[in-house]
């Protein structure tokens, strides 16, 4: 019998590991790229922090200063000054460039702002620039903190319309919050210009009916933003990471936004981020726009080894499977062979020249070697005697045969009855073309005509046909037909002397002796092909365990690496790294595993089988307590329970039940596992696990087939097909009942 399925396993295997290969380098992808995000996210929320720390620092500066005038209204220059200059010592870096205090009033009363600079003891106040304007903003007290000299007593802040307009929001939050312009431009009392600034405003608290009087200060805004980034200019840029981050920052006044900070980033960039948020200190609207380059990102160390190296052993696998399911193929080949042979020998033991006999062993033929077979036995007037196990398009071969006989029209035929040689070729090509239509319809691809001989002479040919498209059949297969062919011609043949021995008993004991001695040669061909399948089996044997080592040795290099590459490089790779390098050495011991299991599963089909009777109870308690040396699950035992199977293979099937039972039922509240036997001897194994759907218990059986996930139940999906294989091989039978969530019953029973 043909095993179709067994083709497929291969195929399965590499797909199984392609599929793992191909989770594993998404799971790791995906991980980095997760990673990385997380890194640049960090980076953005940690600028955000310093932006609101850099003015919440600035802003106390300038309630500090508040405070002073609140408690003094009348402060001096000299007294103004050495509160600063004690002031910054607490602040640290940055500092402002300048501080002051600025009052307002209308254009009318601008000598009030003199009058009250005099009075401080400022001798050189004079306003400025010189015009008529609604109302004048004078700076009263200043004082310079940098290499920058400060303010002009007199010096009118709001004409330029940017400080103006923050002027008009400070006093508007009267000494609650500050108020600050976008990146101006301010000049020197030289008229140098002084790099992009931003001016702080504060109101301080009292004078009702006047507009609040404002303390203000101003800080170059590259000495306020860059400390945002920790650049160490004497180590490599290309080492830190804010070397390849930029960023550009707005302040939004509705739908406008004036550009307050910008770091740019002068490679290609690789991911970018926006972000509006509110300065609680300041009140003002930030727009913020976050870039970073490809170095910036975590480099990938493990992804791109994966897929190379998945392949690899996904391929490996491939070739091992391949190997062993060609090797079971041969086998059973060689099997099916020799049962036809036998099976030939029993249907011609009377001869075998009857249509009744010749069909059965065409459908014999036909169904081991898949293919149309016909014998066909000249009469003597010339004529053929034939039968075919053809069904599909009968009628079209009867036609054929009445409108030209088949020895007159087919000369491959005429060859292999006069030659005796084979006839191997592809298809039939008549000249006329209605033959040729009837033969489309018969469909025939590969041809084999073999002849059936006998003592010297043709006594007929075997006819075998596949369909076009079809592989022709091996030098193998037609050796054995020709052999079958003989046999065939011998029964046919003998038949025809067991016929006329009927006449004469000297013929007649001739046939008998002829019969003997082809009984006898057909027992030394029985036992010459059961040789070769004992040593086939033994180089496969030899075969399988060439192929594990081999492929074991790159599993051993990948675990050995994956050690090395943890225990000196550890130190540099975080948990997450980590964390892949056991994935992969655990994938490797997977793999290694399955292919012990892949070569257990193929020996026990071939080991000799020894039942003797084995007690059960015994044997059962054993496995429990090596199994489950904790005896953290419940174990209910029959007693005296006895039946008759292989030791060493009764332990492997029972070991592999109580290891399935001991894990599904893992998860369990109170795990239990109940083994029993019934009168009819079954032993039947019952757990409260996890259960499976009783519509896939087909599957169960399967090498590979599992009904749950490898993460949630850890598995290779070939234990399950091991215990079916060693019962089937004692003539026993094993099944199993299960609901999920219910738990699951396997029954066992030997013969």
């Amino acid at each position: 019998m043909r095993l179709p399925g067994v083709r497929f396993i291969p195929w399965a295997v590499l797909a199984l590991g392609l599929a793992t290969t191909a989770t594993l380098y998404g799971f790791i992808t995906t991980a980095v790229e997760k990673r990385r995000k997380e890194t640049f996210n960090t980076e953005t929320v940690r600028i955000h922090e310093r932006v609101e720390e850099a003015f919440r620092r600035q802003v106390s500066f300038l309630r500090a200063t508040s405070g002073l005038i609140a408690a003094d209204p009348n402060v001096n220059q000299e007294k103004f000054a050495v509160f600063e200059s004690n002031l910054i010592k607490d602040i640290g870096s940055p500092l402002p460039f300048e501080v002051g205090l600025a009052k307002t009033r209308p254009w009318g009363r601008r000598g009030e702002l003199a009058t009250d600079a005099l009075s401080r003891g400022i001798q050189n106040f004079q306003f400025s620039p010189q015009g008529f304007r609604p109302e004048v903003s004078s700076v009263i007290l200043a004082k310079d903190l940098g290499s920058v000299p400060a303010a002009t007593p007199g010096l009118d802040l709001s004409v330029d319309t940017a400080r103006a307009a923050a002027m008009q929001i400070a006093r508007a939050k009267k000494g609650t919050k500050a108020a600050a312009t976008a990146q101006v431009t301010s000049l020197s009392n030289s008229g140098v210009k002084i790099a992009p600034s931003l001016f702080l405003f504060l109101a301080v608290p009292g004078e009702p009916a006047e507009p609040p009087q404002l303390v203000y200060s101003a800080i170059q805004t590259n000495q306020l933003f860059n400390n945002l980034f920790k650049i160490n200019s004497a180590a490599d840029s290309d080492s830190d990471p804010a070397a390849h981050f930029g960023l550009r920052l707005w302040i939004v006044n509705g739908t406008d936004r004036s550009l307050l900070f910008e770091k740019p980033l002068t490679e290609k960039r690789s991911r970018h981020q926006e972000e509006l948020f509110v300065l609680r200190n300041v009140g003002l609207s930030i727009f913020a726009e976050y870039q970073s380059s490809e170095q910036f990102d975590t480099p990938a160390v493990i992804g791109p080894y994966v897929l190379p190296v998945g392949g690899t052993l996904s391929a490996l696998l491939f070739l091992l499977a391949t190997s062993l399911r060609r090797s079971q193929e041969a086998a059973q080949r060689r099997a099916d062979e020799q049962r036809l042979i036998a099976e030939i020998g029993r249907q011609t033991a009377d001869g075998g020249d009857s249509d009744d006999i010749l069909l059965e062993v065409a459908r014999s033929v036909a169904e081991v070697f898949n293919v149309i077979c016909r014998f066909d036995l000249p009469r003597a007037d010339g004529s053929l005697r034939w039968v075919s196990t053809r069904v599909e398009n009968a009628d079209v071969l009867a036609e054929l045969e009445r409108d030209r006989p088949r020895l007159k029209s087919d000369s491959s035929l005429v060859a292999a009855l006069d030659t005796g040689l084979t006839q191997r070729f592809n298809g039939y090509t008549p000249d006329d073309e209605h033959r040729r239509r009837l033969h489309e319809k018969l469909n025939i691809g590969p041809v084999a005509i073999v002849p059936m001989r006998a003592r010297g002479r043709s006594v007929g040919a075997m006819t075998l046909t596949r369909p076009r498209g079809r592989d022709p059949l091996t030098d193998n297969d037609v050796a054995v037909l020709e052999s079958i062919a003989g046999r065939m011609a011998l029964a046919i043949d003998n038949g025809r002397l067991y016929e006329a021995a009927q006449k004469e008993i000297v013929v007649r004991r001739a046939a008998e002796g002829e019969i003997r001695r082809l009984n006898e040669s057909l027992e030394e061909i029985v036992s010459e092909r059961t040789r070769d399948l004992e040593a086939s089996n033994q180089e496969l044997e030899s075969f399988c365990y060439s192929v594990s080592h081999d492929l074991r040795t790159p599993l051993r290099s990948l675990d050995g690496f994956g050690r090395a590459l943890k225990e000196d490089y550890g130190d540099r790779l975080d948990a997450q790294g980590l964390d892949f390098i056991d994935r992969i050495r655990g994938s490797a011991k997977r793999m290694d595993e399955l292919i012990t299991a892949l070569l257990t599963l193929s020996r026990l089909t071939r080991r000799e089988i020894t039942p003797v009777e084995v007690n059960v109870t015994e044997a059962i308690n054993d496995l429990a307590h090596d199994l489950d040396p904790t005896m953290n699950i419940r174990f209910e035992v029959e007693p005296e329970m006895r039946t008759k199977a292989d030791p060493r293979m009764f332990t492997v099937v029972f070991e592999n039940l109580l290891s399935n039972a001991i894990k599904f039922s893992s998860r369990s509240e109170n795990p239990m596992i109940v083994v029993a036997q019934a009168e009819d001897g079954t032993i039947s194994v019952k757990d409260n696990g996890a259960g499976f759907d009783p519509r896939y218990s087909n599957k169960l059986f399967q090498p590979f087939e599992r009904l749950h996930s490898a993460r949630e139940f850890p598995g290779h999906g070939i234990g399950l097909a091991t215990v079916e294989r060693i019962v089937r091989r004692h003539g026993g039978t094993v099944r199993a009942e299960s609901r999920p969530g219910e738990g699951a019953t396997f029954f066992v029973r030997f013969p």
